[in-house]
């Protein structure tokens, strides 16, 4: 059984989907996709031999270090170590910006232009990770 946590892992997870059950593999998604997937691919009851996540773009942040011992796949411009540090660090000039904003430091149309700037330099990135 494979799903993902966002849009963004969605798109990956289609393809995942298609390679594992162009493989052979009785591959389903979780019951969930709001129509996205036909019934015969999505998982109702019964045992499930695997369960994979997909994790993509800022996802990956929410892997840790710890988790990702349990990646099975993963593709990106970066090591993997190397991109959650980089998402973090982000993610912590993101909370910046917006806190600095609340206190009136910097105006919307400032926020907007650096927030776009953090969005640019992020390198996209995927895991397939074992739940």
């Amino acid at each position: 059984m494979c799903w993902a946590q966002t849009t963004d892992g969605e798109w990956y997870l289609q393809g995942l989907l298609l390679d594992l059950r162009k493989r052979g593999f009785d591959a389903r998604v979780r019951g969930i996709g709001a129509g996205l997937y036909p019934d015969h691919l999505v998982v109702d009851s019964g045992p499930v031999r695997e369960r994979l996540v997909v994790l993509a773009a800022s996802d990956i942040n929410k892997l840790g270090f710890a988790r990702a011992r349990r990646v099975i796949a993963y593709g990106g411009p970066l090591p993997l170590r190397r991109q959650i540090e980089m998402l973090r660090a982000r993610d912590v000039k993101a909370q910046r910006l917006l806190d600095r904003f609340a206190a009136g430091a910097i105006t919307r149309p400032e926020l907007e232009r650096r927030a776009e700037r953090l969005a640019i330099t992020t390198p996209a990135a995927v895991a397939i990770v074992r739940a």
